[in-house]
């Protein structure tokens, strides 16, 4: 019979086989678990603020709570909410101008007993509250566009307009003080630097109220790219419909 130890070939194949062992798996303190902890992938970030606005769905003449609520509706029903889809948004139109504190003068048809109270009937379909305003005059107008829509000045207070809608309970802003930007506008320094002077300005007393707003600075832009199919970063579909039979 020959011995294992007798066949050099045979031996020499084992010794391989022997320090490749070792050299994979007898070289480590770590055992199994910690393993595969160590080469699990990196977790992502967080989420963004995913939901749904009202704005291209509904215009922004009048919009009715009753309206914005049965969208909530269709959220719940259809998944969305479970699907991480928990902002709904008044884009436009529920804002008319300030009180005399400097907070934001509620439309009835939007709000007719007030943001809290909306908040508190929706919040059941576990769905929370954003609006979106100008935060003052219109920087860039959309051609042809109407002077009615130039916007109201800004508040003289912006710390209490926030600290108003803040403590109703609203989570999300976004601030468009410039409706359709170009690349002439923002190339201009004194455009540019008006703009930029209104987004430091919403931040500053975002930060002083101590809120825990999602801010979005809403900058949309105008360029043949925008015409393009593909998603990207400012479009990730054609604008929505308030038509739910498709979900």
């Amino acid at each position: 019979m020959n011995h294992w130890s007798n066949n050099p070939q045979r031996f020499r194949v084992g010794v391989e086989i022997l320090i490749f062992t070792l050299l994979t798996i007898g070289l480590t303190t770590e055992n199994p678990i910690e393993l595969v902890a160590r080469n699990e992938a990196t977790p992502t970030g967080p989420k963004p603020a995913m939901g749904w606005s009202s704005d291209w769905a509904l215009g922004c003449e009048i919009i009715t709570d009753d309206e914005m609520y049965w969208e909530g509706e269709q959220m719940a029903r259809r998944g969305l909410v479970e699907a991480g889809y928990t902002t709904l948004i008044f884009e436009c139109a529920w804002e008319i101008g300030y009180e005399d504190d400097w907070s934001p003068k509620l439309s009835k048809a939007a709000f007719p007993n007030g943001i809290h109270s909306f908040i508190q009937w929706i919040k059941p379909l576990g769905i929370n509250v954003g609006l979106g305003t100008w935060g003052g005059k219109q920087l860039c107008l959309r051609d042809p566009q109407p002077s009615s829509e130039l916007g109201m000045e800004a508040p003289r207070d912006l710390n209490r307009y926030i600290q108003s809608i803040a403590e109703a309970g609203v989570v999300y802003l976004i601030h468009r003080p410039c409706d359709m930007a170009t690349p002439e506008f923002l190339q201009n320094p004194e455009k540019a630097h008006e703009l930029d002077s209104r987004y430091v300005a919403m931040q500053e007393a975002i930060r002083n109220t101590r809120s825990s707003l999602f801010y979005a600075t809403g900058q949309w832009g105008s360029s043949p790219l925008a015409q393009q199919k593909k998603a990207n970063s400012w479009r990730v579909s054609d604008e929505q419909l308030p038509t739910w039979d498709s979900l």
